[in-house]
């Protein structure tokens, strides 16, 4: 999928947070036929995303506002990094503890980052990944797409320097999930599975086990 820049800092932040997810490599068995997993994420440059808003007749002054429609306007796998905001507060949460949100990824497409407190979220590329597998179908904690073990949890906290947990085995099993799950209800995941040469569809409900 295509990530569209609203700004050169946005690009610059998430090429090392794209790299992370690029360079996995996973073997997956699913119903005893393996697969070689990879990803292929392409960060856009805001020169090319805003000639592409030119090219499209997308009017406006705001780069984020022109940023978010041309990744709508290129579809189920285009998808905006709008860079950092700032934000004023952060919120309890129901066991009354200060809980840091450090960014938000809305209708599954649009992702930016905060500023809170001094502290520049955009400055870990953790995070901006964190953000860009919500774009990949995973899910924060409470949704179907989520581990525990996996880079969704949110173990970022001032004090241990906002380290996120790895990107597990069972987060590149909950993407496959969400797109089998996905690819035939009318909806469009931004990952998708392409059968060639009259192959047969893989079940959603397949046993699928990730290395």
């Amino acid at each position: 999928m295509n990530i569209y820049t609203a700004s050169q800092e946005a690009y610059d932040k998430l090429l090392p947070a794209v790299k992370e997810i690029n360079d996995i490599t996973k073997k997956v068995t699913i119903d005893d036929v393996e697969y070689t997993v990879i990803f292929k994420i392409n960060p856009i440059t805001p020169e090319a995303t805003a000639q592409l808003a030119e090219n499209n007749n997308i009017q406006g002054d705001d780069n984020s506002y022109r940023t978010m429609a041309v990744a709508k306007n290129e579809g189920a796998l285009g998808n905006a990094f709008l860079g950092s905001i700032e934000r004023e507060e952060s919120r309890i949460n129901e066991n009354g503890e200060l809980e840091i949100v450090a960014g938000k990824t809305y209708i599954g497409k649009n992702a930016q980052m905060y500023i809170l407190k001094d502290f520049r979220f955009i400055d870990y590329p953790e995070l901006i990944a964190h953000e860009i597998l919500h774009m990949l179908g995973l899910d924060d904690k409470g949704g179907i797409y989520y581990s525990p073990d996996g880079r969704m949890k949110y173990t970022a906290t001032p004090t241990n320097n906002f380290a996120m947990n790895p990107i597990s085995n069972e987060d590149i099993r909950n993407i496959i999930c969400y797109m089998l799950e996905n690819n035939n209800l009318g909806v469009t995941p931004n990952v998708k599975i392409k059968y060639i040469n009259n192959s047969v569809p893989i079940d959603p409900n397949s046993n699928i086990d990730v290395q």
